[in-house]
């Protein structure tokens, strides 16, 4: 809430030590009393040196009248003028021994005074100190716009009047902050992936680039992704996604299956185009990276990706995603088979069941299409093997595995390799089973491992300054929550952080972030962009817009197809009855 201060009004005489003490001086006094100020003239020596400034109101000044003719050729919108020739204004001179003294002070206004309700609003008590703009920034890493963090902050302070700014502030800084780093997207992203190398050996990116210096192409892969391939990589999947950045560029995460059946992502990249050249310059870098094939590769149905694992992992399977076969099952049966319970359920069983061999299925596939009579229809595009494909089954099927094995199988053999306990189970079939370390709990919780014989110890934390911010946040949330509400406690800890930041504005320096203590704009962009300042030469530029979606080399569905052609009409005019166009703009109507 907006406090009212008590007035403290410039007198003829009074000095200060430099020329913006004073103007923050009439500032504070300006905002006291209800009314905005601008800067109006300078006078300067020969050195360059401020000898005289005038401090004027805003409503000082009146508005130009425009001629007719400039009214009949220039349309301008009509605007409600602040200019009322208002004659208040402070006069600041320079004396011989470097001090500044407030020489002429006009007090006297020509308007009324702005309300002690409103005047939270005027530009002079409006500011966006370090932590708004710190918030506002991580906000924008957030991907949060700019009124949501507004009514977001207005929530953490209380009420709108606690915010001390607009939401046209938020706007306009998050604007300066994005045309900070315009058209160095692309330098701003790889300077970030060189950084995030040096603070670990272990991660590992490439990039490339077009005959424009244009950024084409890129693979990351961190040590924690390396090391889950290393336990569980022996299947592979990956697939496009549209639609996830301004440029439009094609997102291909590299993602497989851990001991508890959960997603894990080995790498990804990002393409502009979905050419077998830009699969064959990804899936390299990849197999660069990890060092050995996959056993298994499984994608959807794209023709150039089909191309691409051929030429690069050529001892993996390539094997089609099941969720794709499975989706066009009903279209491929026919709308009533497809809504068959009892299809469905034999269709599944055979299907998802991995325990079957080739010859099983192929008896089973077989006894299913007969029963149905789906033995002559050519257009079912289920593969055979389908049977090999790894699923994402959470609870059941290990459900059913435990209780087989409680009843059917028996360890016959136990030994310890490198640390880790093998045991060699039977089943009824005579069958052999090994237990491995890749499916123990503690497969992924070890923070030490090895990767291409270097260390990595994710237990060690690298004391950035992003780090600290983070951790002060979390003791000062954490601080406000153990007060409970305590009105003692509360008035405490917020005397201490008045009491250190009063010391950090009287330091008036920078600390190694190069934020700036009395928290600039500038020192914040900074801040946010890492070392990538404005007008640093840009070795990669930004990329142009991909366009891949809707290329027409992923074989599509009937129902795709069926989509495509029920495009909407252009409008018809009425009057000429052609198409293109409407009434208002027919010719017929010129």
């Amino acid at each position: 809430m907006w406090v009212y201060k008590a007035v403290v009004k410039p007198i003829v005489g009074q000095q200060f030590v430099s020329l913006d003490g004073a103007v923050v001086f009439y500032k504070q006094y300006a905002g006291t009393v209800g009314f905005d100020y601008r800067q109006h003239s300078i006078r300067k020596d020969r050195d360059g040196v401020v000898v005289e400034k005038h401090v004027v109101c805003n409503r000082q000044g009146f508005k130009q009248r425009v001629s007719r003719v400039a009214k009949t050729t220039l349309a301008r919108r009509q605007r409600v003028t602040n200019m009322v020739r208002c004659k208040a204004k402070v006069v600041i001179k320079r004396k011989s021994n470097g001090l500044y003294v407030v020489h002429y002070f006009k007090e006297r206004h020509t308007h009324s005074m702005c309300s002690i309700i409103a005047r939270q609003f005027l530009k002079v008590n409006r500011s966006l100190d370090a932590g708004h703009q710190m918030f506002i920034a991580s906000c924008v890493r957030a991907n949060i716009g700019s009124v949501r963090s507004y009514r977001l902050f207005k929530e953490i302070v209380g009420e709108y009047s606690s915010v001390v700014a607009t939401g046209v502030d938020f706007k306009n800084f998050k604007r300066d902050l994005m045309a900070y780093i315009l058209n160095g997207d692309a330098q701003l992203f790889i300077d970030t992936l060189f950084k995030r190398r040096e603070l670990c050996e272990a991660f590992d990116f490439e990039y490339d680039v077009d005959e424009g210096d244009q950024l084409s192409r890129v693979f990351w892969a961190d040590a924690v992704s390396r090391k889950n391939f290393a336990l569980f990589g022996d299947v592979v999947s990956f697939d496009a996604t549209y639609r996830t950045n301004r440029y439009k560029l094609v997102f291909v995460p590299f993602t497989g299956i851990d001991n508890h059946k959960r997603s894990i992502t080995f790498g990804a990249g990002l393409l502009t185009r979905e050419d077998v050249d830009s699969y064959v310059w990804l899936l390299e870098k990849f197999k660069k990276t990890m060092c050995h094939d996959p056993i298994c590769v499984v994608t959807d149905q794209d023709p150039a990706l089909k191309v691409a694992v051929a030429l690069v992992f050529g001892t993996s399977k390539h094997r089609f995603c099941m969720w794709h076969i499975m989706c066009k099952v009903g279209e491929k049966v026919g709308l009533i088979l497809s809504k068959d319970e009892v299809f469905r359920r034999k269709l599944n069983g055979i299907v998802w069941n991995k325990s079957l061999d080739s010859k099983s299925f192929e008896e089973a596939w077989s006894c299913i299409m007969e029963e149905y009579g789906l033995g002559d229809n050519d257009s079912m595009a289920l593969e055979k093997h389908a049977m090999d494909v790894y699923t994402i089954s959470v609870f059941y099927d290990i459900q059913v595995e435990i209780c087989a094995a409680c009843y059917s199988c028996q360890v016959v053999s136990l030994c310890d390799c490198d640390g880790h306990m093998s045991y060699g189970i039977k089943d009824g079939a005579q069958r052999a089973w090994y237990v491995v370390s890749r499916w123990t709990k503690g497969a992924c919780l070890k923070p030490i491992f090895h990767i291409d014989d270097t260390i990595v110890d994710q237990s060690s934390k690298v004391e950035n300054v992003r780090i600290f911010t983070n951790l002060l946040w979390s003791d000062i949330y954490a601080c406000v929550s153990l007060a409970n509400g305590n009105i003692e406690r509360l008035a405490q800890l917020r005397r201490v952080i008045c009491e250190q930041r009063q010391l950090f504005l009287q330091e008036g320096s920078e600390d190694g972030s190069g934020v700036v203590a009395g928290g600039s704009k500038q020192s914040v962009i900074n801040s946010f962009c890492g070392d990538v300042s404005q007008g640093s030469t840009v070795e990669v530029r930004d990329p142009i817009q991909a366009k891949n979606k809707g290329s027409g080399k992923r074989l599509k569905s009937k129902r795709e197809k069926a989509a495509s052609k029920c495009v909407k009409q252009s409008r018809k005019c009425h009057t000429c009855d052609e198409y293109g166009h409407n009434s208002r703009t027919c010719p017929l109507n010129g």
